[in-house]
């Protein structure tokens, strides 16, 4: 388990990079524009794309993660399933540049302030990555993939350094989104994995 910020040193080879708000307002967005007449949800979809091209770049230029695709424009590579079924879209995806390449799967989340909905969400990530990672074991296979939760405004700071922990990750699963096991039993070893694959980063962006 490792949470940091600038993110995990596992994946870092290069130094800090900041990106302030102002920096952020004079990035190139490949992904288009604002303008005066989009909707409501045209425009939020907008916000996500460039909190996303944001993190991609930050990412890439500070770290040795390598985030091609992203949800926007590859959604099916973007998509992994859980045990029950049900479909779960991340922002970007990627690999952690090792010897052998590890798959990186990771959720944007571009708040003003830590309270609103981040918390609940955070609690969905958790249950999310060990589903899916359980799903490949039923399905045969080790994808060895990992999980990474980038947020513009931390939150639950009391709680920083134990936000992807083997126990907070059952927690999410037995409290918050049992429908995730689709009937199994948690597996210790497993929450134990998955616990070292997940990281959250803060102040990634916002000044």
């Amino acid at each position: 388990m490792t949470v940091d910020s600038p993110p995990a040193s596992r994946w870092t080879g290069a130094a800090e990079a900041s990106l302030d708000t102002n920096a952020r307002r004079r990035s190139r967005r490949p992904f288009g524009f604002y303008d005066d007449w989009m909707s409501p949800a045209e425009t939020v979809q907008k916000q996500g794309m460039d909190g996303a091209y944001l993190v991609k770049r930050w990412l890439e230029s500070t770290t040795w993660v390598e985030l091609p695709f992203d949800v926007y424009n590859n959604a099916p590579v973007c998509t992994l399933t859980r045990l029950d079924g049900k479909r779960k879209r991340y922002d970007l995806f990627g690999s952690i540049h090792r010897e052998s390449p590890t798959p990186l799967y990771v959720e944007v989340k571009d708040y003003n302030s830590a309270g609103g909905k981040q918390g609940t969400e955070y609690w969905e990530f958790l249950a999310n990555a060990y589903t899916i990672t359980a799903q490949d074991r039923r399905n045969g296979e080790d994808a060895r993939r990992e999980f990474a939760w980038i947020t513009s405004h931390p939150f639950s700071s009391t709680d920083w350094a134990k936000l992807t922990s083997a126990k907070r990750i059952k927690t999410a699963l037995e409290e918050h989104h049992p429908e995730a096991l689709d009937g199994q039993q948690v597996d210790a070893d497993l929450l134990g994995l998955v616990a070292k694959g997940c990281s959250v980063t803060g102040r990634v962006v916002g000044g």
